[in-house]
């Protein structure tokens, strides 16, 4: 009897064949799940939404999470081949995203922020130092993953803080010495790959602080980003217990709504504008970079653009700054 019933179904064609009997269709890539069409917020019904451009769908791409920026490189052909090349900008928040595989697909990628370095967000409270840690996972992964960007210019570093939920740098007074021996690794990591030219001489690093060790006169991660690091990236450098520091305007700015808040350059632990130019030069190229620096108004914008100022609302709604500037800075520049 079942093989009388087999064969009969097997003389039966499709449309013979019963609905349950049938194949499940495979739902088309990008097709709505309900069929239902699209209504305005007036009531009106509307077509399907239309088309973008490679370039609109890259701006918004700059906007997302990495994650969902991989998921919408899987959703069509188009999207992988045509927008993905245009995307200028990753937001990584994890430290497995930090993946060389998949980051070759992005070789217009200008700037990468990566908020996983602060394992969690950084407790500001003095008492909770301990609670503060650096995820190691993302120490290893980030140099191997930003190799991958050949035009890149700017990388920030960093996490976020728990008052606000405000976008900072590390914080070194908020972490125990275990956890900044942890980012002096990163710092050392990037110097190595900028010998050997594995990250683009056009980068900038912001979000990272260079510390001196207990017992070390010269702070020698310092010295290493001085001999390492590119000339233009060298000269925006703070110093890290400085009055002007990224970590004392970050904190600033979190405490006092009227200042700005920013993502600070690299700071490093070396005061001495002499001693630095003095590594500088040692450098090929150094002396030379130095001449045209000084006979150039970049120092004078440089500096405006990294001493601390306070923002002033006029009654007619016009914007202006007030600055702080050492005197010490303005010894070297000529207005």
């Amino acid at each position: 009897m079942v093989d009388t019933v087999s064969s009969s179904k097997a003389s039966l064609g499709p449309s013979d064949l019963a609905e349950s009997d049938r194949p499940a269709k495979r739902p088309k890539l990008c097709e709505p799940e309900d069929e239902e069409p699209l209504v305005a917020n007036n009531g009106d019904q509307v077509g399907a939404l239309p088309e973008l451009a490679p370039e609109t769908w890259a701006n918004v791409m700059d906007f997302l999470t990495y994650d969902s920026v991989l998921s919408s490189a899987a959703t069509a052909k188009t999207m992988l081949i045509e927008v993905m090349p245009l995307v200028s900008m990753l937001h990584i928040d994890r430290a497995r995203q930090l993946h060389s595989g998949v980051a070759r697909r992005y070789r217009g990628v200008v700037d990468i922020y990566i908020y996983s370095l602060l394992g969690g967000n950084v407790d500001l409270d003095p008492w909770s130092v301990t609670s503060n840690t650096v995820d190691q996972d993302t120490v290893e992964r980030a140099v191997p993953f930003l190799a991958n960007f050949t035009k890149l210019e700017r990388v920030f570093v960093g996490g976020f803080e728990t008052s606000k939920g405000l976008c900072v740098g590390f914080l070194q007074s908020f972490y125990d010495v275990e956890e900044v021996e942890k980012v002096r690794f990163l710092i050392n990591s990037i110097c190595g790959a900028f010998r050997s030219g594995s990250l683009s001489n056009k980068l900038c690093v912001f979000g990272l602080v260079a510390v001196a060790r207990g017992d070390e006169e010269v702070c020698q991660t310092s010295l290493n980003v001085l001999r390492s690091f590119p000339f233009e990236s060298i000269v925006n450098m703070g110093y890290c217990h400085s009055s002007s520091s990224g970590e004392k305007q970050t904190l600033d700015s979190i405490e006092c709504c009227w200042m700005d808040h920013g993502l600070y350059h690299m700071d490093i632990d070396i005061n001495s504008q002499d001693s630095r130019i003095y590594y500088m030069q040692e450098r090929p190229g150094g002396v030379e970079f130095l001449e045209r620096y000084y006979n150039s108004h970049e120092m004078l914008y440089n500096h405006i653009s990294t001493v601390p100022r306070i923002t002033i609302i006029t009654e007619e709604g016009n914007e202006l700054y007030v600055l702080k500037v050492e005197e010490i800075r303005l010894k070297r520049i000529e207005i």
